[in-house]
C-alpha cells in the first residue's frame, strides 16, 4: 500500500542548523562553530523524485527495480513499523542502508562489497532504480552508493 498524500519518500523537512560541532576522532572535546546565515535556493531536477503513479507503474516492470532501503524486519513486515503500515511495495527488493556501512569503521563499506549486494538483488545498470524508505534518508544512502 502506498501513502495517500506523499510519494514513496514522504515529506522531508530540514530545520535550519545555527551551529555545527567539530571535533577530532577519539572522543576529543568538540568546539562549536557558528555558521553565518545563508540563503538556500532549491533547484529540483526532474526525474529524481517520483510520484506514486510512477511507483505503481514500476510494480511488475522488468526494466525497473524497486529498492526498499529499510531494515529487513521492516521490509518483511515482521517488525513494528513507525511508518503507518507494515511491509513493502509489492515486488521490491531489500537492500538495507545499514548493509552498506562498515560497522567497525562506521564508514561506507567498500564499494565492491556494496555493488555485490545490489547485483545480488537484481539491480543492474540497464534498469531504472527507484529507492524508497520511510522518510528519504535511508533511500538516499542507497542511491548515493549506487551513484559512485
Amino acid at each position: 500500500m502506498l501513502p495517500k498524500e506523499h510519494g514513496p519518500y514522504g515529506p522531508l523537512l530540514f530545520p535550519p542548523v545555527p551551529a555545527v560541532a567539530l571535533g577530532r576522532a577519539g572522543g576529543a572535546a568538540f568546539a562549536p562553530v557558528v555558521a553565518a546565515p545563508a540563503a538556500f535556493a532549491a533547484r529540483p531536477q526532474a526525474g529524481l523524485f517520483v510520484n506514486k503513479e510512477r511507483v505503481r507503474a514500476a510494480i511488475g516492470d522488468p526494466q525497473t527495480v524497486l529498492v526498499n532501503a529499510l531494515p529487513a524486519e521492516l521490509h518483511s513486515g515482521k517488525g513494528p513499523s513507525p511508518y503507518g503500515c507494515p511491509g513493502r511495495i509489492p515486488g521490491s527488493v531489500n537492500i538495507p542502508f545499514v548493509a552498506l556501512i562498515d560497522h567497525k569503521t562506521r564508514a561506507l563499506a567498500p564499494l565492491a562489497d556494496c555493488a555485490a549486494k545490489f547485483e545480488a538483488a537484481g539491480v543492474e545498470k540497464s534498469k531504472s532504480v527507484i529507492c524508497y524508505c520511510g522518510g528519504g534518508i535511508a533511500a538516499t544512502l542507497d542511491l548515493f552508493v549506487l551513484h559512485q
